[in-house]
């Protein structure tokens, strides 16, 4: 009788003092597969809590299904982006980013960071996926990577939601989506073709890139049935080309007209382009036409025009190169 009362008290007594060697021991949170947009089977943790964004459109994703879990911005939000965020999550800091062009983060930014997991969203394609198994292998953390195309929006968030362990946002926001295009949509339905907008999508730090129809960048012109110009870009510089190639192949190449003549007349007129196309134009006909009558007296034998046009181009290329030295000092 009394040894039947002692186990339990010696049971409790072994459970007390192995408790805070238990308690220093790792744990092991248990995990699941997920299957990314890209196809790829990952491995994630059943609860996550600290989300890397690999770029601009994953940390949006992240901030708006569950914002306590973005571990940084891709950059720091400007004073004016700052207004619109609360302060906690204005004051994230700056941890860079994996994807885009200028990537400004690496491994170990990545392992800093100590995220659970790495969230990507944009193009799907062979480049990027490479990426996410590379990035995935070098650190051992997870990388989910989501379609960031217009269309697949709901469905992205939605998937989101259930890996980030934040469901019912995850719907709400992808019900949300799908009853804002489903609006959209319908308007734009309504507008005739004669009256929808010609846009041209201006990239790059001067305005002169632009994204061709079918890209993951004009894809909100697609769906608002704009009409994008880029192909009247794309059809000039075809056009110039063989036009180019035509007069080349009959006269022959005349060089140093197309470096001379535009300074010369942005010398004269300035840099405004409504002026300054069409008077080089006229300069440059101009002078391969003096040039071309200088060429014929001065020997028996016509001397070739691109040889005068180098004799007087080389002198006002160096003389070009002088004063940019000068004004970059």
């Amino acid at each position: 009788m009394k040894s039947s009362i002692r186990r339990p008290a010696r049971f409790i007594l072994v459970l007390l003092v192995l408790a805070p060697m238990l308690a220093g021991l790792p744990s092991f949170a248990a995990a699941r597969v997920v299957t990314d947009s890209a196809g790829r089977r990952v491995e994630v943790p059943e609860r996550v809590e600290r989300v890397y964004a690999a770029g601009a459109p994953a940390s949006i994703f992240v901030y708006a299904i569950a914002p306590d879990k973005l571990v940084g911005w891709n950059r720091a939000p400007t004073p004016a982006e700052k207004a619109f965020l609360p302060a906690r999550y204005a004051e994230l800091p700056a941890v860079g980013r994996l994807t885009g062009r200028g990537n400004t983060a690496n491994v170990e930014v990545v392992l800093a960071a100590k995220p659970d997991v790495i969230v990507d969203v944009g193009t799907l394609g062979p480049t990027f996926a490479s990426l996410a198994d590379r990035v995935q292998q070098q650190t051992g953390i997870p990388y989910v990577l989501f379609d960031g195309s217009f269309a697949a929006t709901a469905k992205t968030a939605e998937a989101l939601g259930e890996i980030l362990g934040a469901t019912d946002q995850g719907r709400r926001l992808a019900r949300y989506t799908e009853r804002l295009l489903a609006e959209l949509d319908e308007r734009v339905a309504r507008v005739p073709d004669d009256r929808r907008p010609r846009v041209y999508y201006a990239r790059g730090p001067k305005g002169l890139e632009s994204g061709a129809q079918g890209s993951i960048n004009t894809e909100s012109l697609a769906r608002l049935r704009a009409r994008n110009v880029v192909w009247v870009r794309l059809a000039v510089i075809g056009a110039a080309t063989l036009m180019t190639a035509a007069v080349v192949s009959i006269s022959g190449v005349i060089g140093w007209i197309g470096l001379l003549v535009p300074h010369f007349a942005r010398l004269l007129v300035g840099p405004d382009f409504g002026r300054l196309l069409p008077a080089a134009m006229l300069l440059g006909s101009a002078y391969l036409l003096a040039v071309d009558t200088l060429a014929r007296p001065l020997a028996p034998i016509e001397i070739p025009l691109g040889v005068l046009t180098a004799v007087i181009g080389a002198p006002f290329f160096l003389w070009l190169l002088a004063t940019s030295r000068r004004g970059w000092s």
